[in-house]
C-alpha cells in the first residue's frame, strides 16, 4: 500500500515537473519571438526613416547586408 502511494507521488511529481518545463519553454519561445519581431520592426523602421531623410539609393539594403555579413564573419 505504502509503495503505491510513493509511486503515485513520484508520478505526480514527474507530471508537475514536466508541466513546468513545458510552460517555461513556451514562455521562452514567445518571449524570443516577441523580441525578434521588435528587433526586425525597429531595423525596418530605421532603414525606412533613413531612406526618407537621406539620399540612399535602391541598393542600400544590399550594401547594408554585405557590411553586416562581413562584420559577422570576423
Amino acid at each position: 500500500m505504502e509503495q503505491n502511494i510513493i509511486q503515485t507521488d513520484v508520478v505526480k511529481a514527474a507530471a508537475a515537473i514536466k508541466s513546468a518545463i513545458q510552460l517555461t519553454r513556451k514562455t521562452m519561445m514567445l518571449s524570443a519571438n516577441k523580441n525578434a519581431l521588435a528587433l526586425y520592426y525597429g531595423i525596418g523602421r530605421y532603414i525606412c526613416q533613413s531612406q526618407k531623410r537621406s539620399s540612399w539609393g535602391d541598393k542600400i539594403l544590399e550594401t547594408i547586408s554585405s557590411l553586416l555579413q562581413q562584420a559577422i564573419v570576423r
